[in-house]
């Protein structure tokens, strides 16, 4: 089967020509894709097999604006992790996207690593808690080793991959951790937690905070969380 999956993201669109100028952007990008546009909310629908986080970089570039992911899959089918340094200094290193496709029966990881000390390929797996109190050595066992790794090349890397038989249910809760052979907890880690699946999330206005998706999209960024 196919590893199809539909995603909203919030871009700022005036006219056609915003839209003609994105859809090129998309265009560069190998793959069948099925995009549509609604000016009027600012949100843009893309069906694809394309991750998430090549979607933002690349319309990022090529059109100068901001790229928000509002939502992907299903709904309860979809989740998010944000890695930092396992010494807990806060410093985001890293994000990990995931969503079903196929009726549950398998889950899209989209890795990006940004910051971490060494080059080198980092190996991905998902501890039995989420108690990242003391970095990755609290987080337990090894609850699934997903037998994929992300090769990081001047301390930046991408990888994305499927896993049959996973669903993000339960994923939920646990952490992940992205660490070398060689220093297996002193890698990066984060907590599992629900993301909204497509159409869940199309405010843009946060009720907690009050500021706008984009005056939120400055402050992630300063925190390097990227996609």
């Amino acid at each position: 089967m196919s590893d199809i999956f539909e995603a909203t993201y919030a871009i700022a669109m005036h006219c056609e020509k915003c839209t003609n100028e994105i859809q090129k952007s998309l265009d560069t990008i190998p793959g069948e894709k099925e995009v549509e546009f609604n000016i009027e909310k600012d949100i843009m629908k893309v069906k694809s097999a394309i991750p998430p986080s090549t979607i933002i970089d690349t319309v990022s570039k090529d059109c100068k604006k901001d790229v928000i992911i509002r939502g992907a899959g299903a709904s309860n089918g979809s989740a998010v992790c944000i890695l930092e340094s396992s010494d807990l200094s806060g410093k985001v290193k890293g994000l990990v996207r995931m969503v079903e496709i196929n009726d549950g029966h398998k889950t899209l990881f989209d890795v990006t690593v940004d910051g971490v000390d060494h080059a080198g390929a980092y190996k991905i797996k998902v501890h039995e808690n989420g108690d990242i109190s003391k970095g990755i050595s609290s987080c337990g066992n090894t609850l699934y080793d997903l037998k994929e790794s992300v090769d990081v090349s001047s301390e930046q890397g991408k990888r994305f991959f499927g896993v049959d038989e996973l669903p993000v249910w339960k994923l939920l809760g646990r952490s992940i951790s992205v660490s070398t052979d060689a220093a297996p907890t002193a890698g990066i880690v984060g907590v599992v937690a629900r993301s909204a699946g497509i159409w869940e999330n199309d405010k843009h206005v946060c009720a907690c905070s009050g500021k706008t998706i984009w005056e939120e999209r400055k402050d992630a960024l300063k925190h390097n969380i990227k996609h």
